[in-house]
Parts: C-alpha cells; sequence; structure tokens
C-alpha cells in the first residue's frame, strides 16, 4: 500500500482534505483501516487521471510547431485542475522546459507552472501578467488564472520571458552532470548520511547529484505506471534505481551501466535502504 501521508495528499488534490483528518483523529482500528482504504482509492484515481492528462499533453506536443517551443503551455477543457500541477512537474523534467498546464472549465482555467531548477518562474510570470487574471507563487513552482480565450497569449508572452530570462531550447542540450561519483568501496547509504549534512536542500542549495560509473546490472524492469526500476551492483552494495517514466527503455539497457541522480531513502524498503532517483541513464 502506498504511504499514507502520500496517499493522503493526493485525497486532497481531489477535493477530499476530510478523508486525511478523519483517518488522523480515527478512534478504532476498523475505522482507520476503512478510511486507509477510502484514500488508496482516491490515490488510485489520482494516478488514473494524471497519467491521462499526462498522455493528453505529449500527444499536443507532438505538434512541431509547440515541440519548437522554449516553453510547454497547454490548456485544454476538463483537464483537472487538482493533478496539473504533477503533469506540469513532469513535463518540465522530461523536456527541460518552463512548462505552464491549465485545466480550463468554461472561459476560466486555473493552471500550475514548473521549471528546470533555478529558473526563475515567477520573474517570467510577471513579464506577462497582461495575459493572466492572475498569478501567485515563487520562482520554483507557480498558479495560474488564465481566461480561455488568452491561451495562445499567454504561450507567446511567457516564451519570449523566459528567452530573455535564459531558458535553453529543452534537455538535448544539457545533460544532468554528477556532482560526486560513487567509488567502489563507498556504501551508498553512508554516503546519503554525508549528504544529508548538506539540508536543507532547494532552489539555491540543490541536493547533490550522484554518479555511479560502470555498475553491473542485476535486474531492469517496467513497473506499474511505466516507471523504471533497475538494481545495479556498485561493487560493496546492490543500489536500486528509479526512473520516472523510463520504463519503455527496461529492454534496452545493457549489462553494465553509468546513471546519474540523487540518493534518497527507500521507505518501502526500510532497513536503511537507499535508492537512487534517476536523471540520466546510459550504457557503457
Amino acid at each position: 500500500m502506498t504511504g499514507s501521508s502520500e496517499c493522503a495528499a493526493q485525497a486532497n488534490r481531489l477535493a477530499k482534505p476530510d478523508l486525511a483528518l478523519r483517518l488522523l483523529l480515527a478512534s478504532t482500528l476498523d475505522e482507520a483501516r476503512g478510511l486507509a482504504i477510502e484514500i488508496e482509492s482516491v490515490s488510485e484515481q489520482r494516478k488514473a487521471l494524471d497519467r491521462a492528462l499526462l498522455v493528453d499533453a505529449v500527444e499536443a506536443l507532438s505538434d512541431p510547431a509547440l515541440a519548437a517551443l522554449p516553453v510547454v503551455v497547454l490548456g485544454k477543457q476538463g483537464w483537472h485542475q487538482g493533478v496539473v500541477g504533477i503533469v506540469a512537474g513532469r513535463l518540465a523534467a522530461r523536456f527541460g522546459k518552463p512548462t505552464i498546464v491549465i485545466g480550463f472549465n468554461g472561459s476560466t482555467g486555473r493552471g500550475s507552472v514548473r521549471g528546470p531548477p533555478g529558473f526563475p518562474l515567477h520573474d517570467a510570470l510577471s513579464r506577462c501578467a497582461s495575459a493572466l487574471l492572475g498569478f501567485g507563487g515563487h520562482q520554483a513552482a507557480a498558479g495560474v488564472h488564465v481566461e480561455w480565450g488568452k491561451l495562445g497569449l499567454l504561450r507567446d508572452q511567457f516564451a519570449d520571458a523566459c528567452v530573455a530570462l535564459g531558458a535553453s531550447r529543452g534537455l538535448s542540450e544539457k545533460a544532468p552532470i554528477a556532482d560526486v561519483l560513487l567509488e567502489e568501496d563507498e556504501d551508498p547509504f553512508k554516503v546519503l548520511t554525508d549528504f544529508e549534512r548538506l539540508e536543507p536542500c532547494g532552489q539555491a542549495n540543490p541536493a547533490p547529484r550522484l554518479g555511479v560509473d560502470g555498475a553491473r546490472v542485476r535486474s531492469a524492469r517496467e513497473v506499474t505506471g511505466g516507471h523504471l526500476q533497475l538494481e545495479i551492483d556498485t561493487g560493496r552494495a546492490l543500489l536500486r534505481g528509479f526512473g520516472v517514466e523510463m520504463g519503455a527503455r527496461a529492454p534496452a539497457v545493457g549489462s553494465r551501466v553509468q546513471a546519474i541522480g540523487k540518493l534518497r531513502h527507500d521507505a518501502y524498503r526500510g532497513m536503511g535502504a537507499v535508492e537512487l532517483k534517476l536523471e540520466a541513464l546510459e550504457g557503457c
């Protein structure tokens, strides 16, 4: 079962925050169990919604005119406003571009804004305020209120603003670079413990990227949601890698890989387990 805090957050995205509160206040095990099952069901609904929206968004970006832009600005009638932030984040990570995804309900819509690490999203939105009914947030994440008839204007103004602020054409121009390489005799858990001394991490203090060079692959498979689950032998330990939406690459993973990503605790396995959230993966 998905972690309770994550599931509760997903219930909130579908406008059911009372479920999480009722779970916290439950006075009996049976009551708590029933609420947990209901929250898990809502979480599955959320996953289905954001998967469908992501498919729609990626299909829209098959339009060469949209794909050539230095930004992603998409909106559609009926897109659920509770999951646009998740999809915006995934598109920004996949394409390396400042991204706005808007769910419209009639003449207006609300959307979420995400971008590559360090890009000043709030500054960009300030430059296209005339195309917005309103906006708020900060440099790393924001929200917008938009008229349906101004979606194209917003796309144009946001593209101009982001170019003026240094936006590139996407990930093809800049691959992730490791801050440090894992040595064969190093324990990934000990490395993560050392990294945690650098916290809190955020926009001005990004979490370090770890590189694993020439590691032997024990297994690679696609898991639910289209993600990649990888198990590699680093020399001293087995390290699990998790690649968001990289599942289709599983059959092509060779016997050895170069991987770059961010270490994190593996809450599912526990007992001091860690995993590498993959950002780049290449065969040796």
